[in-house]
């Protein structure tokens, strides 16, 4: 009798210490379950918003936004700067951080509030109640307003729009002694503009424009055709590949002020070099190109056809070799006329390369 006591006794104090740590595997179980469906939750509000988003891209051709970027990317590196501010830290710091800024007043003066009101009404869709109280529901921690699109960019590579969330979220169970769960998201669209360019072949005005007259994406797209690119337009690094040979095509014009430092030049092409060297292939829709399908890589560098200043040629010349070190062929071409000399599209052959300078 008192070993059935002893042992009914036993049971009982196993069962008090491993059903805690049973509750816990269960509740730790049922987080882990959360967290995923959380995830597919918000990934499907972030798509649908970037779906939505893609079509307002629109808005930003129509509304002229590019040209506010345009004029703070001119302010920035001009003499303004330093005949309001002198020469001094201030003004240096304005000068260096004109072009990065740029990025981020896109982001923060157009995408950030409308992705806060496209994924709101996406989660709102799918809650089928408040928004607030279906992420508190999912332990996110502050709901809504604990929502983070700060990492969020519109057209930082030129031509898409990445709609980035981080939150928190809070552990059901001991949560003023576990920090919780980090987690970001993000979900990419290529703006749409169509192939022929949101102004279409119909607006007169617009075809009379020298192409360094138009807008930074307007002009990449034109000249893109014009240079006969034969990839999707999403397709990441290169616009043509044909016969083992990649090819970079890049429009910059050389008459902004910003680009008569040779320093911010250098530091431009630069920055094209690395970048397809670094490309080793990619995939947009059906269309792929595998590492072993590059023999040659070839970066097209179309710039006005003006007289270039010393200084300038220099630092061309100087980027053709770094180019050629680097396995990558650099071809300068002066093409389609000069900012504001009018209609540009002259007769330019099958390519559209006028003069190309391999100096």
């Amino acid at each position: 009798m008192k070993r059935n006591r002893f042992r009914k006794g036993a049971i009982t104090v196993e069962a008090a210490v491993i059903l805690p740590f049973f509750i816990i595997g269960v509740m730790s179980f049922a987080f882990i379950l959360k967290i995923y469906f959380t995830h597919e939750i918000m990934q499907n509000a972030l798509a649908g918003a970037c779906r939505q988003m893609g079509v307002y891209g629109l808005l930003y051709y129509k509304t002229n936004a590019e040209e506010v970027i345009g004029g703070i990317e001119k302010f920035s590196s001009s003499n303004t700067v330093e005949d309001t501010l002198g020469d001094n830290w201030l003004a240096s710091s304005i000068r260096e951080a004109g072009k990065d800024v740029t990025d981020r007043v896109r982001a923060q003066v157009a995408l950030i509030p409308a992705a806060r009101l496209l994924v709101g009404n996406q989660l709102e869709a799918c809650f089928n109640t408040a928004v607030e109280k279906g992420l508190l529901g999912l332990n996110i921690e502050d709901g809504f307003e604990g929502l983070d699109f700060s990492e969020s960019r519109m057209l930082a590579d030129g031509r898409s729009i990445d709609i980035s969330v981080g939150y928190k979220m809070r552990f059901p169970f001991l949560s003023g002694l576990l920090p919780g769960v980090k987690i970001r998201q993000t979900s990419s669209v290529c703006i749409w503009a169509g192939e022929e360019g949101v102004g279409g072949s119909g607006d007169e005005e617009e075809n009379n424009k020298s192409v360094w007259d138009m807008t930074n994406l307007k002009r990449g797209q034109e000249i893109r055709k014009l240079q006969g690119a034969n990839l999707p337009f999403n397709f990441p690094t290169v616009a043509k590949y044909g016969n083992g040979t990649v090819t970079s095509i890049k429009s910059l014009n050389i008459e902004e002020a910003y680009y008569k430092d040779p320093v911010n030049l250098e530091k431009k092409i630069t920055s094209y070099i690395n970048k397809l060297k670094e490309f080793n292939g990619g995939t947009c829709g059906e269309v792929s190109i595998r590492s072993s399908d590059i023999f040659r890589k070839e970066l097209l560098l179309i710039i006005p056809e003006i007289e270039l200043a010393s200084n300038q040629q220099s630092v061309i010349d100087k980027c053709i070799g770094l180019a050629e070190s680097r396995g990558i062929t650099l071809k300068p071409v002066k093409a389609y006329g000069k900012q504001g000399s009018g209609g540009t599209k002259a007769d330019t052959g099958e390519s559209g390369e006028k003069k190309a300078e391999n100096d």
